[in-house]
């Protein structure tokens, strides 16, 4: 097979590329946002846990003993942004004054019964349960807000 020498040219150097400079800015933005998104996910990551707890926790808000949970949930959370030695001696009304204070709630409107359904064994009623888990749900996201943008 014979191949025609008039089909042959001589090699010439192309025209250089154009800048593309506008690929690797995407990139950088891709990878400042994936760097900032796993940043967020660590810092918020034990809030996060958090309200999956708290869901699972509303599943068994018919139980007896789901107010005491729901107390252990509160102090739990409360741990993620207050030392230890502040929350573990409070009960009672400055328990809820505690959590007023750190997430800007109204917990004290419960003062009068939180103690009786805590210690004195008494049912919570479905309404006022789901108030409380509302109220949990609020009061979670104002922590987490106040995890955002502290320290």
């Amino acid at each position: 097979m014979s191949y025609p020498l008039h089909l042959l040219r001589d090699i010439h150097t192309s025209t250089p590329p154009a800048s593309q400079w506008w690929s690797h800015v995407w990139l950088w933005s891709a990878v400042a946002g994936l760097t900032l998104l796993v940043l967020l996910i660590w810092r918020l990551w034990p809030l996060l846990l958090a309200a999956f707890r708290l869901s699972r926790l509303w599943r068994l808000h018919r139980q007896a003993d789901w107010i005491q949970r729901l107390n252990l949930w509160l102090k739990q959370t409360s741990l993620l942004l207050l030392p230890r030695e502040q929350v573990a001696p409070l009960s009672g009304e400055a328990w809820l004054i505690c959590l007023d204070q750190l997430g800007h709630s109204q917990w004290q409107r419960w003062g009068a019964q939180w103690s009786s359904w805590l210690y004195g064994g008494e049912s919570v009623p479905d309404a006022i349960c789901a108030q409380l888990h509302r109220q949990c749900w609020r009061w979670w996201r104002q922590l987490l807000w106040r995890r955002l943008c502290s320290r």
